[in-house]
């Protein structure tokens, strides 16, 4: 911020405003002068390792509201002690979702929310803040209602989408970004994120955290991890930002040459929940028939697996499997199961190109008239749309395409894979790290506590680890952990805590499913087959269940945050005191020097 205020001073000095009276007749005021240099400084990439102007304002008048939360829990302390809390949340898809959900409906009837200054989460999670955030005050039992509720018209989806297919950078994160919204969330929101940038400090700052595919699959680290918030988003690591408004905007050598659109809720939300967009992940998930012959038909799969997940919902809400069955019966025609794609071992990447892109449009073409055959509904008229406008270009595999406003930029600390590419790949964080720790590690933020709500499938401790790494090899502070912790994986309990020291911050760990709301091990394993990332929307007895498990977790272990809370309160005073004698010593020492 340094810098941007000596950008403003030059701006004044270059127009000699001390030399001019204020209302001079064709001179701007001062205050007008102010805001022209301000939205000058807008429309321009920000380099900082700080926090902006909107932020610093919204944490100050957020602490004070944290001040009156602990002293409320008997916490004594002042404002300069208050402890910046981050709540950290996982991604795990609905599972995330919906535990996210029991997790701060208690903490609101426990008073525990407003001791926390930051809401940070990857995946899932933001599917929760985006209904959440939506309105200024929050209402969760709304958003379970919401989420047990009717799914949206299916008009309403098809609107939605083929306006946005209308955009230059229309990509498969704007079809999860509906599929996702209209079947898990139940709603469709349109709100544009910046608008929470001037909503009062009732409820923590939020942090939305997603990774740029090119950098994670070929690096740098520093130039992966995203983060957007209601006023600016960027590269974490690197430092560069653009005010939110303009992100998607196109920008060249660091300034704003075309304004577009913000996006809204809703394509965020299919940006931050793309977990299928990584290569991998769908190779992984494909059957043997797409695999078996070798060449490269994952992206066929992708447009294969979209519409099987849309199929399998209208089944199910039609109360029979006739489309599912319809569409397996097609698919079993010698041109796509029953032909095999002749890849011989000794063919050319070339050769198998060419092979495997006249597959996949004998495979459109199929598709195409299964689709025509459909009876006349919404459904046929989104399906038709898709298979004619999306899954033609499904082939270059291409989520959260957004304009990349470090395209030519002339620092030399931004990456040339970065400086060279006129759009950025947005996709799901947790492919990275599945929990926005590095969002809240090291001095910008100055996070003192993190209570992670850990949603994942797979290993538990398994974020923690990655986070750990991430941390040596970004040289951040990360608390020590024992590994004999990591013996616990199929048995954890409901909640840890990882003490950091110095400028380390304090972890509260709390795993899901855990010996205490669940029996044993085998019971662990069971609720964790029930919930699976990838499944068909919860019906409403399977949500209430697991808002249920995620209340009991945090209701059994209120008196040990708070225990860790006035932890972090007394750990800032010593560390306040340390540094107040120590600048007392120093005056000492300056005196007798002078004498």
């Amino acid at each position: 911020m340094l810098k941007n205020f000596l950008v403003i001073v030059l701006v004044y000095v270059s127009c000699e405003w001390l030399h001019t009276t204020c209302w001079d007749l064709g001179e701007k005021s001062i205050d007008e002068k102010d805001m022209a240099a301000s939205d000058a400084l807008k429309r321009t990439v920000q380099k900082s390792d700080c926090l902006c102007e909107g932020e610093k304002e919204f944490v100050h008048q957020r602490r004070m509201k944290t001040l009156d939360s602990l002293k409320k829990h008997n916490i004594k302390c002042e404002l300069e002690d208050v402890p910046n809390i981050a709540l950290v949340v996982s991604g795990g898809g609905q599972r995330a979702a919906v535990g996210m959900l029991g997790s701060i409906y208690q903490m609101e009837q426990d008073a525990l929310l407003d001791t926390v200054l930051y809401m940070g989460g990857v995946s899932g999670s933001t599917w929760t803040m985006a209904s959440l955030y939506k309105e200024p005050k929050w209402n969760v039992s709304s958003v379970i209602a919401t989420q047990k509720g009717p799914k949206v018209e299916l008009e309403e989806v098809s609107d939605w989408l083929m306006e946005r297919g209308k955009e230059q950078n229309f990509s498969l994160s704007h079809l999860w970004g509906a599929l996702t919204s209209s079947a898990v969330m139940k709603e469709m929101i349109t709100n544009k994120f910046s608008e929470e940038a001037t909503r009062e400090a009732l409820n923590p700052y939020p942090v939305y955290c997603a990774i740029d595919k090119h950098c994670f699959q070929e690096g740098p680290v520093e130039a992966t991890w995203f983060e957007m918030t209601p006023h600016r988003c960027g590269f974490t690591d690197l430092g560069f930002y653009v005010d939110t408004p303009y992100l998607g905007s196109r920008f060249h050598s660091g300034e704003l040459v075309e304004q577009r659109e913000e996006m809204d809720m809703t394509t965020m939300q299919g940006i931050l929940g793309s977990a299928l967009a990584e290569d991998q992940t769908i190779k992984d998930m494909m059957p043997d028939w797409m695999t078996e012959n070798g060449g490269d038909l994952h992206a066929y799969f992708q447009a294969y697996q979209l519409l099987h997940t849309m199929v399998n919902q209208k089944d199910h809400e039609d109360g029979n499997s006739s489309l599912r069955t319809n569409l397996e019966k097609v698919l079993e025609v010698d041109a796509i199961k029953k032909k095999p794609l002749k890849l011989e071992s000794s063919a050319t990447p070339e050769e198998k190109k060419v092979i495997s892109e006249q597959w996949g449009l004998d495979f459109i073409k199929v598709l195409g008239v299964w689709c025509e055959g459909l009876e006349e509904s919404p459904f046929k008229r989104l399906v038709c749309w898709m298979i004619k406008h999306v899954f033609p270009l499904v082939v270059k595999w291409e989520w959260g395409s957004i304009n990349n406003f470090l395209y030519k930029h002339p620092d030399p600390k931004v990456p040339s894979n970065l400086q060279t590419r006129e759009t950025l790949q947005l996709i799901d964080a947790g492919l990275m790290i599945n929990a926005p720790y590095p969002s809240f590690l090291g001095p910008k933020r100055g996070v003192d506590l993190m209570i992670v709500l850990e949603y994942s499938a797979g290993n538990i401790f398994e974020t923690l680890e990655f986070a750990q790494n991430y941390s040596r090899k970004m040289n951040k502070p990360f608390p020590q952990f024992n590994q004999s912790v990591l013996e616990e994986r199929e048995q954890p309990k409901d909640f840890y805590v990882f003490e950091g020291q110095e400028s380390e911050p304090t972890i509260l760990y709390m795993p899901l499913f855990n010996l205490q709301n669940c029996q044993d091990k085998d019971d662990i394993a069971k609720e964790r087959e029930e919930y699976t990332t990838f499944q068909l929307p919860y019906s409403a007895e399977k949500i209430d269940y697991l808002v249920e498990k995620a209340k009991v977790n945090m209701r059994n272990n209120k008196q040990k945050i708070l225990q860790q809370i006035e932890k972090a309160v007394q750990r800032k005073q010593l560390m306040r005191n340390s540094e107040r004698a120590s600048v007392q010593d120093t005056d000492e020492g300056m005196k007798c020097v002078m004498q």
